[in-house]
């Protein structure tokens, strides 16, 4: 299961941390994906998908820089039912050999109906 973060912060509140800390976070963690900073008049949004299993630690590590802890700045944990094309863990080769783990996606990738609506 995916699990998409949206940081929301008001542009009036005043906080101890920076918009740019909190996209410095998400972008650090490993999981994340679909990393996206959304900018109106009065409230900026950064918004990731992230796997389940690593919700907890990317919102442990974002309230160890005070986000969601004062008025004015709130995340929103919201399940997705699927993401295409999927997330999984990101390519890593072994060292001293040429294998690779994961799996790159092109963009002609296709997903089958009954795939997409999966629970």
């Amino acid at each position: 299961m995916v699990r998409q973060l949206c940081v929301n912060i008001l542009n009036e509140s005043k906080q101890k941390f920076t918009i740019e800390a909190v996209e410095n976070v998400i972008q650090q963690n490993s999981r994340t994906s679909h990393v996206c900073v959304i900018k109106t008049g009065t409230s900026t949004m950064v918004r990731c998908n992230v796997g389940n299993s690593h919700t907890t630690a990317l919102i442990d590590a974002l309230e160890e820089i005070g986000v969601g802890k004062t008025g004015g700045c709130w995340i929103d944990v919201i399940n997705l039912k699927t993401s295409i094309p999927k997330i999984s863990s990101k390519r890593e080769v072994v060292p001293g050999t040429k294998k690779v783990f994961g799996r790159e996606f092109r963009v002609s990738d296709r997903v089958a109906i009954e795939e997409i609506y999966e629970t």
